[in-house]
């Protein structure tokens, strides 16, 4: 059984991939391109010496996936996060799968949105959807957004959707999102060698 937030690292079979979760390293220096990431390098990034790896997961985990949906993916042969990037690495590509689903554009660029958001580890699955209706479109906009003011967002969402202020996630759970988003960033822009 997987478990739902936690991702594994290592490279799913293709036979075995809609019960994997895997992590890349980009170890073959591939850096795919994200329409959703117009230019990395024009946004101020902190510098950090760690590297982060990007998280993959099922889309089976995306938040907000009807069963249609997710049988849409599935039939297009896209089973998980990081294959669903991969083929929209360009907006002419987007355009095209969205024409191949049928599917409106807006539907596949929040499900990329949240695809790209996934990536960050101590984001995954379970936190990408709160982000991205926080107003965060991409790991770029997490790592370059003020702390404090992405926590009074995400707090806001919590208290008019749960009426719960308890169960917003801490300041230092949001620092971490920005910090290793940043991390992210920074070991993409390292591997494109700019």
């Amino acid at each position: 059984m997987v478990n739902k937030h936690k991702p594994m690292t290592g490279k799913a079979d293709t036979h075995q991939r809609s019960s994997k979760i895997h992590s890349r390293d980009d170890s073959s220096g591939h850096l795919y391109s994200n329409p959703l990431i117009q230019n990395p390098m024009s946004f101020p990034i902190k510098a950090s010496t760690r590297k982060i790896k990007s998280c993959y997961w099922p889309v089976s985990e995306l938040p907000g996936l009807s069963s249609d949906e997710l049988s849409l993916l599935e039939n297009a042969g896209i089973q998980s996060t990081q294959e669903l990037l991969q083929l929209t690495s360009t907006s002419a590509n987007q355009i095209k799968l969205a024409q191949k689903l049928q599917i409106h554009l807006q539907h596949l660029s929040k499900w990329v949105a949240l695809s790209d958001l996934a990536r960050v580890q101590s984001v995954g699955t379970q936190y990408c959807g709160l982000i991205l209706h926080a107003g965060i479109t991409n790991c770029v906009h997490l790592a370059n957004a003020p702390v404090s003011n992405l926590h009074k967002q995400v707090m806001r969402l919590y208290v008019s959707m749960m009426q719960r202020r308890d169960l917003c996630p801490g300041i230092d759970l949001v620092q971490q999102w920005t910090q290793q988003a940043q991390m992210l960033i920074m070991g993409e822009k390292g591997k494109s060698g700019n």
